[in-house]
């Protein structure tokens, strides 16, 4: 039935920018595009300085194409070709004739079982492979690589051990290296190459565009929301789940063999950086968080503060806080808190410190390392203002991030108590806060992970494995000046023991310090015979005898 509407008009004209294009010739049963052959080609960059390095990877691929004397209906020197230089390249050393590369063509029945190998074992396994990149839309239809029939791509060094044929004797293969497969039709001419890749993609092989972004690729960020823009929350949620299962296991082989049974115990979030920066903060960041990790009902506070202790209990009556359990004063902690078994004992009474930020700088010096062993370290909260138990209140409602001088940190964000959903909502809250107080932001974000103290660290994002090492520049520039700084620091140290030494003396001074700038640092000697020395002891002396005078 005809539209009625289009009755006596004419026909629309065509939409858009670009007119339409024919895809090509038309096909029939002579331009059938087919599959003809698989190239697999893989270089040995230290085979150019000794030969021997080729054997390693020359057996990898003999078992990986099936082309031996044994397999594959051929010998083996016709299976597995060795490649030469044909130009010389002196800044590589690289002379004409020199063995540097593998080669093996993969035909029928051998080349389907490779595909099949690569797509079913190989691809879903190989970490950071979101699909063979295309061009993007706007480059030439004309080009030679566009018009020849030749799906390329490579795999790296990390593939070669998932195959199975290598996979089961992995040890005999020690010397591993990336290769490049190619996908020869029998298309040429314009749109070949686009037309190679619907054939190819048959295969179940993906293809993702260069100029899209690796995150809109990923099956789960592509299927889920992101937590600040990076982290799915599919991927956070199964991790989270596969904790709290593995934590109800664990839970449940204590109890049957332990008398008092398991512990609650808490959820970490372990964020490791590229770059650690030398710098140590005593006060934490406040991160705060949907669900509160203490309950005040079930945990002992303790807050420490100036003196006199006596005002600030008073301001706690006068504000109706009551779920501070104990006040303690500086000059308490000095006295009577001054012994380890007294200090241990607090720490062992009390789930949570807080104290007030004017005097967290000797904290350190009072409580001493078992503290921070035990990670109860005080958190700082300001007692000048004027609505006091807010301020209380949101110190034990949040969690902390403590910036330490090396590349991981560890952040409390629930308890094993907490169902997958609440865990979940503590992450989200949380994260970009943290995210936050990272010098670089998500630039300098390597990984994140979440883990209990009995359990392994369980992924749930890591960075784009091209951009893992970037921006390590600064920081190997702040440690050559950290070294150059610590070799003056030194020499000044030597310095002021060559004055105390020589008694301030001016020119014997001047001549060690001349003396060192021109020796070695081993092959300094001091002078004994200019040094000042000691004035000698006069024997002792004793009266004569009489007897002696007499005589």
């Amino acid at each position: 039935m005809t539209n009625p509407y289009a009755k006596n008009r004419p026909p629309p004209s065509p939409r858009g920018n670009r007119p339409l294009q024919s895809s090509g010739q038309p096909t029939t049963v002579e331009n059938l595009p087919r599959l003809e052959r698989v190239v697999l080609h893989t270089m040995i960059k230290d085979a150019i300085t000794n030969k021997t390095h080729l054997l390693g990877p020359m057996m990898a691929l003999r078992a990986i194409s099936g082309q031996t004397d044994r397999g594959g209906g051929q010998l083996a020197h016709q299976g597995v070709r060795v490649c030469y230089s044909r130009p010389a390249a002196a800044a590589f050393r690289l002379r004409p004739g020199a063995p540097i590369s593998l080669k093996v063509e993969l035909r029928g029945p051998q080349m389907y079982e490779f595909i099949n190998t690569l797509v079913e074992f190989v691809l879903p396994r190989l970490r950071e492979f979101r699909g063979v990149s295309m061009p993007p839309a706007s480059s030439s239809k004309s080009s030679p690589s566009a018009m020849a029939g030749v799906v390329a791509f490579g795999l790296p060094k990390e593939a070669f051990a998932l195959f199975p044929q290598l996979e089961v004797n992995l040890d005999s293969y020690p010397r591993m290296c990336g290769m490049h497969v190619q996908f020869v039709t029998n298309l040429k001419g314009r749109d070949a190459q686009q037309r190679a890749r619907a054939l190819v993609s048959g295969f179940q092989i993906p293809f993702v565009r260069a100029n899209l972004t690796i995150s809109s690729f990923h099956p789960l960020t592509a299927m889920s929301k992101l937590i600040d823009s990076h982290v799915s929350t599919k991927q956070a949620k199964l991790a989270i789940d596969a904790l709290l299962k593995h934590h109800e296991k664990h839970q449940a082989e204590k109890e049957e063999s332990e008398l008092l049974g398991a512990k609650e115990e808490v959820i970490w979030l372990n964020v490791a950086v590229k770059k650690a920066y030398p710098e140590k903060k005593l006060k934490p960041f406040s991160i705060p968080l949907a669900r509160p990790i203490i309950d005040p009902r079930t945990t002992s506070i303790c807050l420490i503060t100036k003196d006199p202790q006596r005002e600030y209990k008073d301001l706690l009556e006068a504000q109706n806080v009551k779920f501070i359990s104990r006040v303690v004063g500086v000059t308490k902690l000095k006295g009577k808190f001054k012994p380890f078994e007294a200090r241990r004992q607090l720490m062992q009474d009390h789930g949570i410190f807080l104290v007030d930020e004017r005097v967290v700088p000797i904290m350190p010096k009072l409580l001493g390392k078992i503290f921070f062993k035990a990670k109860k370290q005080p958190v700082p909260v300001n007692l000048q203002k004027k609505d006091v138990k807010a301020e209380l209140e949101r110190a034990v409602s949040s969690t902390y991030m403590h910036q330490n001088q090396g590349t991981c940190t560890s952040i409390k964000i629930a308890h094993t108590t907490f169902t997958s959903p609440q865990v979940l909502e503590n992450l989200t809250t949380a994260l970009p806060e943290i995210v936050k107080h990272i010098k670089g932001g998500w630039e300098n974000v390597q990984s994140l992970h979440i883990k209990t103290s009995g359990s392994v660290a369980l992924p749930i994002w890591s960075c784009d494995l091209g951009s893992r090492w970037d921006g390590l520049g600064p920081v190997e520039q702040a440690s050559a000046s950290e070294d150059n700084e610590s070799d003056s620091e030194e020499e000044e140290r030597r310095n002021r023991r060559l004055r105390r030494k020589t008694g301030r003396s001016g020119p014997l001074l001047r001549l060690l310090l001349g003396q060192q700038a021109k020796r070695p640092r081993r092959q300094l000697r001091l002078p004994k015979s200019r040094l000042p020395q000691r004035p000698r002891r006069l024997p002792r002396t004793y009266p004569r005898s009489r007897r002696n005078q007499n005589k």
